[in-house]
């Protein structure tokens, strides 16, 4: 490998980085799955070839920026699906008043469409 390859194991990591942190950035969670198997076959690579210890400090700080952010997406996730329980479970106890006075439940079956002619 040439000294200024720029073709080389850490290169193809670097860009795999970059990629990454734009699929976070864009809530891209299909590009996020197919990155990770690719990441491994180049963290083997670079494991193997690089020696660089500039180079590999770039690189660990670039994992660890992309780890904090899937941190933080992780718990974007999980804090949006928390709400929306609490949405669903508040939505159960909705009452409302029928034709006859009576206190009715507010239906709340997902998709349920009702069509009118």
């Amino acid at each position: 490998m040439a000294l200024f390859d720029k073709n080389g194991p850490a290169d193809a990591l670097e860009d795999l980085f970059d990629r990454e942190r734009r699929a976070i950035l864009g809530g891209r969670f299909d590009v996020l799955e197919r990155l990770a198997h690719e990441k491994e076959r180049r963290f083997e690579a670079v494991i193997r070839r690089e020696r660089d210890a500039e180079r590999l400090d770039r690189l660990k700080a670039m994992a660890d920026r992309n780890r904090t952010l899937l941190q933080a997406m992780e718990r974007g996730v999980r804090a949006a699906g928390e709400r929306l329980q609490r949405a669903s479970e508040r939505a159960r106890d909705l009452k409302t008043y029928d034709a006859s006075g009576r206190r009715t439940p507010i239906s709340t079956v997902p998709h349920a469409l009702q069509h009118r002619a």
